[in-house]
């Protein structure tokens, strides 16, 4: 006779089934959406559903930082 799976043990198998599909999805090459370079597995950054390589995502991470940079100048002063 089988024992019934507590609740834990069938959200534990849940995660790792969720996981496992996760991991079979992700591309294992592309292309940055950037600058067309040809990027494998462990090479490039996804984000919001682009892929970059390493290269322009941190020049799109330095862009990020100056216009926040020049917001938060503009929001200072005496008035």
């Amino acid at each position: 006779m089988r024992e019934e799976e507590t609740d834990e043990e069938r959200r534990k198998r849940w995660v790792e089934r969720e996981a496992k599909k996760a991991d079979e999805q992700r591309p294992k090459e592309g292309v940055c959406s950037s600058c067309g370079k040809k990027v494998k597995e462990g090479e490039y950054i996804e984000v919001k559903g682009k892929i970059l390589c390493a290269e322009c995502y941190e020049h799109e991470l330095d862009s990020a930082m100056d216009m926040e940079d020049m917001g938060a100048a503009d929001s200072c002063g005496a008035g």
